[in-house]
């Protein structure tokens, strides 16, 4: 039997009264973002698992009576705190983690019953935390976490960008050159491509604080349009030059 996961309007219909709930979060496409945005987009995403997944009864068996009823309708809130420094042409859900679900079991349901208002209960219980991820300090921290539990986020350029928003830029300029020898600390060298793109970083962290102001805002501004937030983010230096 194989999982079927739930419709974007089905988990809009779920989600609704989240968004009702407060004014300042938002639908964007498969996510919940908190309106306004700054350097980090904050929320909730309901990405699905890959092709792969659906596959694996192991992984997406519910913990409950296995009838064809609990393998519908499946889907996977997750806590949004993604840095929009870091160039992006989608949300990545694997810097938040898995909200869980009240009856116990792997995934959500759309047919639950009062599977609303849990949900909605659920995820405002944790504004506020997702909220304090505010500050470069605190996401380096979050990051790094993130990192070690196997989320799916790539370190290569995160730390680094991370330190130049905060102001540290001999520290970024230590860690891209030490991302070209070994990239994401997975023992390997970067490819030439990553190597090039990590010296010209280095390049502009060498020009100082307001060359790389101007290339995060950047970023910033490319990866709030891809996402669907541009309408909501300003820019604020972290470290004024």
């Amino acid at each position: 039997m194989r999982a079927v996961p739930a419709t974007l309007r089905e988990i809009r219909q779920v989600a609704q009264p989240l968004v009702d709930s407060d004014p300042r979060l938002a639908f964007v496409r498969r996510a919940i973002v908190v309106r306004r945005v700054g350097h980090w987009l904050h929320g909730f995403s309901f990405q699905g698992h890959g092709p792969g997944d659906w596959k694996n009864p192991d992984r997406l068996t519910p913990r409950l009576a296995e009838t064809p009823s609990d393998w519908k309708g499946l889907f996977w809130p997750h806590s949004l705190f993604q840095p929009l420094y870091v160039p992006a042409r989608r949300v990545n859900p694997g810097y938040g983690g898995a909200l869980d679900s009240p009856w116990g079991t792997k995934g959500w349901r759309v047919t639950m019953p009062g599977v609303a208002a849990a949900l909605r209960d659920v995820a405002t219980d944790m504004i506020d935390s997702i909220l304090n991820v505010d500050t470069p300090d605190k996401f380096c921290i979050f990051a790094e976490l993130a990192g070690s539990y196997g989320r799916s986020i790539s370190m290569g350029y995160v730390e680094l960008l991370t330190h130049a928003l905060a102001g540290r830029l001999p520290t970024a300029i230590r860690l891209a050159e030490r991302n070209i020898d070994n990239w994401d600390h997975c023992g390997e060298p970067a490819t030439p491509a990553q190597a090039r793109r990590l010296r010209r970083l280095i390049r502009v962290f060498e020009a100082g604080q307001a060359r790389t102001n101007r290339l995060l805002r950047t970023f910033e501004w490319i990866t709030a349009r891809h996402l669907g937030v541009r309408r909501w983010w300003t820019w604020t230096p972290a470290a004024p030059a």
